[in-house]
């Protein structure tokens, strides 16, 4: 496909460089892959053109838009071994897509993934330096770093129990913070949560937004037993049957994150802006980490949530206490 320049305007422009310059920390000759389930999307032209000016080996893949989050992309499973970076401009994530992970885990590959992204999201995104990000992560760390389980409320009815005391859970990262400039790191843009996969959780759990969906008014409640969503109600069928496009394992839990980006103060409807309100909290269920290999990996935001890291007050009425 040709680029011209002169046709991207130059905000987005100038955040395509910054992207490759600051969170990624581009060298000339690196090889750069750029995947999108678009067929028309600017931001995977502003950074195309950005690759070439910088210097980088561009590499160009069109994928399937009628895929599921984070399913597999056979098409991809060579060159992305062959990639340093990877940046994805989709609808449909790939951060959990095995050949994705097989990228960062095998060959150090760094990876910007940005499903649902907006021209006007990405070029507010970029604008967030990852050292703010940091500096909230870093706060947040301290408060919970090694706790095993954590107790959520909602003003809307969640009532939650999380354990990460399995086998195959790692804790939370706190890599989320937009600088993907080491081996193997990944990042989301826009930037903002840590996160831990897990396995062990039973509740009750309210969505307060799912895409444009589900919101508040919707009441959609979710009941859980030993990770396993066991019965829901009518407004919530519409996540669960989502869910069940990937059988039985859509219905297991599998992650748990805060967001932190001060920047996002309510939701707008995509998943990924919604995840990163400072101050909220998200599940997800089906696939990720070293947790579960699932064809899909949906998350809900729960709003204004109290937090309980091992009994201690964390996070009140979506507020974080070290504010």
């Amino acid at each position: 496909m040709a680029i011209c320049p002169s046709k991207i305007p130059l905000k987005l422009q100038n955040a395509a460089i910054l992207l490759l310059k600051r969170n990624l920390k581009m060298k000339k000759g690196e090889n750069v892959l750029l995947v999108t389930d678009r067929a028309d999307c600017p931001i995977f032209m502003a950074v195309s053109a950005a690759v070439l000016q910088l210097g980088g080996k561009l590499i160009q893949a069109y994928i399937s838009p009628g895929r599921e989050h984070s399913s597999p992309i056979f098409s991809l499973k060579e060159i992305a071994l062959k990639s340093d970076i990877i940046i994805a401009p989709t609808d449909k994530s790939v951060t959990h897509s095995p050949e994705i992970m097989d990228a960062r885990k095998k060959k150090g590959t760094r990876i910007v993934s940005m499903p649902g992204i907006t021209v006007g999201m990405f070029i507010k995104g970029v604008s967030v330096d990852p050292k703010e990000i940091k500096k909230v992560n870093f706060k947040l760390r301290k408060r919970i770093f090694g706790a095993k389980e954590f107790h959520i409320f909602s003003p809307s009815g969640t009532d939650f129990h999380v354990s990460l005391k399995s086998k195959n859970c790692k804790g939370f990262e706190f890599n989320d913070h937009g600088d993907a400039s080491k081996r193997g790191t990944i990042t989301n843009l826009p930037y903002g949560e840590v996160y831990s996969f897990f396995e062990k959780g039973s509740g009750t759990l309210v969505i307060d937004r799912w895409k444009n969906q589900i919101n508040q008014k919707r009441k959609a409640i979710l009941e859980v037993k030993d990770g396993k969503i066991v019965r829901w109600n009518s407004s919530a069928k519409g996540y669960v049957s989502h869910q069940l496009i990937a059988g039985e394992c859509g219905l297991r839990i599998v992650e748990f994150g805060i967001g932190t980006n001060p920047t996002h103060t309510k939701p707008i409807g995509i998943v990924l802006y919604d995840e990163k309100v400072y101050g909220s909290v998200h599940f997800a269920f089906g696939g990720g980490g070293d947790i579960r290999h699932c064809g899909i990996h949906e998350d809900f935001v729960i709003l204004q949530p109290t937090v309980l890291a091992d009994g201690k007050e964390i996070i009140k009425r979506g507020k974080f206490l070290f504010d």
